[in-house]
């Protein structure tokens, strides 16, 4: 999770590179990929241990919640002061629900956080029906329901293509699910041969397939989905090959120290998510200011900062809170 943010800060940043640097920058939006992935392996063993529905509901809005609603309001807040959204007041309590229950990039509606936490939502209130899908039944049995499960979502994303704002999150399914399906097999002690060779190979044209769509069909990448797909090959070896670094890295004491500060990051990777966004709409508005390189870097690594800060406090007031409304039940 670690270096999947580090991934999606530099993938944002708004600043000049050459041709090749320019395609390994936008090559780092498998940092979004990658987060899907982990969080459908981690989500299969959390219903694994613990299948009750409500309960799984209550341990993701517990981990979201309190960092995203506080960025709502204040959200909210910036907007009746600064936007023209203030003058009419039906179109901010539309701004204000669309944000708050995660409908608002379904609706249309503009002035929405990010596609990204309403996608996660979504794929988190479905998580339960994709683990009880894969997780029961035969290995043949569960590969066949698989197929069955992505045939359907394959019609569903047909049905939003030339939606940018649907699709972006939609395509980013088949991977969220594979992740599950990952875990299951581990769960299972399935015994995959060679599948570190097979995942680079898969690697490779993805990102073969992933630079085409690029060079040759750029007008279509955004609107059907084509600069995402890609990235369901992409991401399984681009993992692995992270994970055999880690684990080269944890036998010395500076690579124990980076996998630590990694370590930190991603348990803070939501909140560091969430700050890093709402700055990077104020630094492109200096974009035409000299020394814009310096300030854009520096920016993005106090998004960073604040995000690991803004993670400690909530870590701290939550618990704190939550025992303050068990005793007022009580």
């Amino acid at each position: 999770m670690g270096i999947a943010i580090l991934m999606i800060v530099f993938l944002h940043m708004t600043l000049e590179f050459g041709t090749v640097v320019t395609y390994f920058k936008s090559l780092c939006e498998a940092g979004v990929d990658i987060f899907l992935l982990v969080s459908g392996f981690g989500l299969y063993y959390s219903l694994n241990k613990n299948n009750d529905t409500l309960e799984f509901y209550k341990r993701r809005l517990s981990r979201l919640a309190p960092a995203y609603i506080p960025f709502i309001i204040l959200r909210f807040l910036l907007l009746f002061i600064t936007s023209d959204v203030a003058e009419n007041k039906f179109s901010l309590i539309q701004t204000f629900s669309g944000n708050v229950v995660m409908t608002g990039f379904l609706s249309g509606l503009e002035h929405q956080f990010n596609w990204y936490v309403q996608a996660i939502f979504w794929f988190y209130l479905f998580t339960p029906i994709f683990y009880s899908i894969i997780s029961s039944g035969s290995p043949k049995e569960r590969n066949k329901r698989v197929l069955i499960l992505f045939a359907i979502i394959i019609i569903i994303n047909i049905t939003f293509f030339s939606n940018g704002e649907i699709i972006i999150g939609l395509s980013r399914l088949f991977i969220f699910i594979l992740g599950i399906v990952f875990a299951d097999c581990k769960k299972r002690e399935e015994n995959i041969k060679n599948i570190f060779p097979v995942a680079l190979i898969f690697m490779i044209i993805g990102i073969a397939i992933w630079l085409f769509c690029k060079i040759k069909l750029s007008e279509y990448c955004r609107s059907f989905g084509l600069a995402w797909y890609p990235f369901f090959f992409i991401t399984p070896g681009l993992c692995m090959i992270f994970c055999k670094c880690f684990d080269t890295l944890n036998n010395n004491k500076i690579g124990m120290k980076i996998n630590s500060f990694l370590s930190v990051l991603g348990g803070a990777s939501f909140e560091i998510y969430l700050v890093h966004i709402s700055l990077n709409t104020i630094i492109k508005k200096f974009e035409d200011m000299n020394c814009y390189v310096i300030f854009c870097v520096g920016m993005n690594l106090v998004s960073i900062i604040l995000g690991i800060i803004y993670s400690k406090i909530i870590g701290f007031i939550y618990p704190k809170f939550v025992k303050i409304i068990s005793k007022s039940k009580a």
